[in-house]
């Protein structure tokens, strides 16, 4: 009988979705009617489950996804997280092409907005990344 090595551990798997350039995304600095507001979401929503799609990204139980904002070219000071209600409808497209479960709390561990570089036209990118043994819950006191 011989004993047990150590679990093989693995790197979480990484994807980086990139969203079509010059969609048009949601600013919470530039309020819209409620039904623009409901084409744009519906739009992002559908772009971003058609790119998981297409990238064939594989089923995770949990992830984090962190948004990547480009601006247009000659924007030099912008705030990333005034673009949330746009990551919030991609995210809500991963869940419709089954990239996660749900995006609550148990599947959907950290969300994080980050500025990128400037692309022709603005893009918003996402960068998943799987969650492999991060305990689920608020911290244990």
């Amino acid at each position: 009988m011989t004993a047990a090595g150590p679990a093989e551990r693995r790197e979480p798997r990484v994807f980086v979705l990139q969203l079509p350039a010059a969609l048009e995304l949601l600013n919470a600095n530039r309020p819209v009617h409620w039904r623009v507001r409901a084409r744009k979401v519906a739009a992002i929503r559908n772009a971003a489950g058609w790119a998981a799609r297409h990238a064939r990204l594989p089923a995770l139980e949990r992830a984090r996804v962190d948004f990547v904002v480009n601006p247009r070219p000659g924007v030099t000071r912008y705030d990333p997280h005034n673009w949330w209600g746009s990551a919030k409808a991609a995210i809500d497209g991963l869940v419709d092409a089954r990239v996660l479960p749900d995006d609550d709390s148990t599947h959907l561990v950290a969300t994080e907005a980050r500025p990128g570089v400037p692309v022709k036209g603005g893009r918003l990118d996402l960068v998943i990344t799987e969650v492999l043994d991060e305990p689920v819950g608020p911290p244990q006191s």
